[in-house]
């Protein structure tokens, strides 16, 4: 992500890794038991918290750094993920569990080597 908005894993940087553009940050609501419709009918929330969902589209990536990048987000089930949002209008880092789509194997590049793309990945704060 030259010139786009810097992502770190475990303190390694791989923004490189991932498009320039379509760096997603959303954010979903966390429910207690206690959520419902009120006799009255109106409805209580019971928000716990606010987590931050961040989806990266990877670049056409060679075997090598597919494997050295799957490598690392499966290598533990939590990670340290600092990247940029847009709520606090700055690089955060915080602990976030990971979700990787399936990759598709593109063949040989005009340099010989091995490309995969479609791949994304998806943090989620615990």
């Amino acid at each position: 992500m030259t010139d786009g908005k810097r992502l770190k894993i475990n303190g390694t940087d791989y923004s490189g890794y991932f498009t320039r553009t379509g760096y997603s940050v959303g954010y979903e609501s966390v429910q207690g038991s206690n959520a419902g419709q009120m006799l009255d009918g109106t409805y209580m929330e019971d928000e716990l918290k606010i987590r931050t969902v961040v989806t990266l589209n990877c670049m056409p990536l060679t075997q090598e750094q597919l494997s050295a990048l799957l490598n690392e987000v499966y290598g533990r089930v939590y990670h340290m993920v600092e990247y940029f949002d847009p709520k606090t209008n700055g690089y955060r880092e915080e602990e976030m569990r990971r979700h990787v789509t399936t990759q598709t194997y593109r063949g040989f590049g005009a340099g010989g080597d091995e490309y995969w793309t479609r791949t994304s990945v998806t943090f989620t704060s615990r």
